[in-house]
């Protein structure tokens, strides 16, 4: 059996991401599976390389969110997980409200790596 590695929750999500690394930004039809504080999975023929760091943003219910990420793992045909590691403070609050309602129920304020915008 695996061992469950990861600290958040997770929620499904569908919506549009735009993707951009070191060959420039694509809008790319995504679904977010496993949306949480930490990252998502990106569905997605395009296959990056493991370790690959990009930037990425959505918007969903009505809230934006932008990140840089890191590639962490590779599902061949399918898509990639990622881990978010950096957002500013705006995306943060965004992103937590979203995982919040999709779930359900209030979480707690989380403790994010929060970074002053550029």
């Amino acid at each position: 059996m695996l061992q469950e590695r990861r600290k958040n929750s997770r929620v499904s999500l569908y919506c549009m991401v735009t993707i951009e690394g070191k060959n420039g930004p694509r809008a790319v039809s995504a679904t977010l599976a496993d949306l949480s504080l930490g990252g998502c999975f990106i569905n997605c023929a395009s296959m990056p390389q493991m370790g690959e760091q990009f930037s990425l943003s959505f918007d969903a219910l009505g809230q934006p969110v932008r990140a840089s990420a890191v590639v962490r793992w590779l599902e061949p045909g399918v898509g990639f997980g990622c881990q978010f590691m950096r957002l500013d403070l705006r995306s943060s609050q965004n992103l937590h409200g979203i995982v919040s309602r999709l779930r359900g129920t209030p979480m707690p304020l989380p403790e994010l790596p929060v970074f002053a915008e550029d």
